[in-house]
């Protein structure tokens, strides 16, 4: 399925509409119908209509020529949908008539007050389906990106005893060292049998040495 938008590579050619097919316009612009079918004239020179009705969503599949390209208005919801079916099991000179006409076909229809909501192209009847027109009408999603935020380019600081010392972002606070934490380790040391034991026998010769 395309979206609207003219076929490249064919000039386009204007064809006028019927007095039938103005009046089947007409009554889809009043409500009488929700469905015409649109076909060019077998001397290839106009726009007559093959078929106009009320019809429902359901009922779309065996209202449509699956063996000849096709103009459609449709009236979904509150929406009008102009839709060009073009079978691919359909002759190569019939779709290339029906092509260069559909800008004039569309442009006709709005001159005559219908104003197209979608313009929608089928190449398989298989693909026309109340499902595939709701999906044209259906609130697209939208995926919201939001990028990574930015990290402060300030170093972050390491507290050892009271101090600090930059490190660029590789680590996080660490708590301050008590002063009393040194003063342990000093005491600790300080009562030592080892170091008690170096400063007597450094003590005693020197104090007798002076008694002499």
């Amino acid at each position: 399925m395309k979206k609207g938008g003219d076929i490249g590579g064919y000039h386009s050619v204007a064809m006028p509409f019927l007095p039938d097919a103005e009046a089947a316009v007409e009554q889809f612009k009043t409500g009488e119908v929700t469905w015409i079918e649109l076909s060019v004239t077998p001397d290839q020179k106009s726009i007559d209509i093959k078929n106009a009705k009320q019809l429902s969503s359901e009922e779309l599949a065996p209202h449509i020529n699956d063996a000849e390209p096709r103009f459609y208005l449709y009236k979904f919801g509150m929406k009008t949908v102009f839709i060009y079916c073009c079978p691919s099991k359909s002759q190569t000179k019939s779709r290339m008539v029906y092509s260069t006409c559909k800008p004039s076909v569309s442009s006709r229809i709005a001159q005559l007050g219908v104003e197209a909501d979608k313009k929608l192209e089928f190449s398989d009847v298989e693909d026309f389906t109340h499902a595939s027109i709701s999906e044209e009408f259906s609130p697209k999603k939208s995926y919201a990106y939001s990028s990574p935020a930015a990290t402060s380019s300030k170093p972050k600081t390491v507290n050892i005893g009271g101090g600090s010392h930059p490190v660029y972002g590789l680590m996080n606070d660490v708590p301050a060292i008590p002063y009393y934490f040194f003063a342990i380790i000093i005491l600790t040391f300080f009562f030592s049998p080892g170091f008690r034991g170096c400063f007597v026998e450094g003590e005693v010769p020197r104090l007798a040495s002076r008694k002499k």
